[in-house]
Formats: structure tokens, C-alpha cells, sequence
């Protein structure tokens, strides 16, 4: 059977065409988190979430943030001050937004918050915090790995 060069380049096309659509029905399926649902909102007070940054740099003692895996626990140490911290810490998972939770800032009276971590699961989480003392407000980000 000879086919023409036409008839060839119509099956050429249309194998394309064909191809192209079912890329796009694929693309169609495919999940796409934002990173915050209300980024540009964020965007637009940056530069009070660098004045935050720059107010926990300025700390005589930074938070410090330690995970450990033996007993499964975060631990977090606030510079000691004359008034307690209030604020909150946020717990982001980037592949999977549905596992993301907030809690509450509580030091006990050392300046130390132990935060079960039995309630996440393994991988990476970018854990924001966000706390005051009096009227000074600080922002602090870590990065752990649970493995």
C-alpha cells in the first residue's frame, strides 16, 4: 500500500494534535498549592516581617530551636526576659499543605516550650515563629528534618 506525502503529514498532525491534548489533560489533573493563600497580602507587609527579623537578630540570646529524635520532641528556648512571650508558632509543611497547624507561644517560667513532635509526619517542616515581648515584636524561621 503506498500512502502520498500528504496523507502522511495529516497522520503526523493529527498524532500531535492528539499528543498536545493529552499532555494537557494530564497538566489539568495535577495538584498546585500556593505556598500562603494570601501571598500578596503578605508581600505587601515584607518590610514589617524584616523589622521583626532584625528585632530577633538584635537579641542578646537568639531562640534556639532543637528537634530530637530519641524522645521525639521540639524543644525551644526563649532569650529570658521580664515578661513572658506571646505569639505563635507555625508549622509548614512545603510539599502538602493540609498538614500545616499553628500553636500557641507558651514558655514555661525558664523560657522553655516542649512541643510533642509525634503529630508530624517525615520530612522536611519550616517552622515560623512569630512571638512579643511588651510592644517588640521578633520573627524567627527554622528548618527541620523528621525523619
Amino acid at each position: 500500500m503506498n500512502i502520498s506525502w500528504g496523507w502522511r503529514i495529516a497522520f503526523a498532525y493529527c498524532g500531535f494534535v492528539v499528543f498536545m491534548l493529552f499532555m494537557v489533560f494530564l497538566c489539568m489533573r495535577q495538584d498546585v498549592d500556593l505556598v500562603a493563600e494570601n501571598y500578596y497580602e503578605q508581600e505587601l507587609n515584607y518590610e514589617q516581617q524584616i523589622q521583626k527579623q532584625k528585632n530577633a537578630q538584635r537579641l542578646e540570646q537568639n531562640v534556639q530551636l532543637q528537634y530530637q529524635t530519641g524522645n521525639n520532641q521540639i524543644t525551644v528556648r526563649y532569650p529570658k526576659t521580664a515578661e513572658p512571650a506571646k505569639g505563635t508558632i507555625a508549622f509548614f509543611r512545603p510539599s502538602d499543605k493540609t498538614l500545616d497547624f499553628s500553636i500557641p507561644v507558651q514558655p514555661d517560667t525558664g523560657g522553655i516550650q516542649i512541643i510533642d513532635a509525634a503529630q508530624l509526619k517525615n520530612g522536611l517542616w519550616r517552622i515560623k515563629m512569630e512571638w512579643s515581648v511588651g510592644k517588640t515584636p521578633y520573627y524567627t524561621e527554622k528548618t527541620i528534618f523528621k525523619e
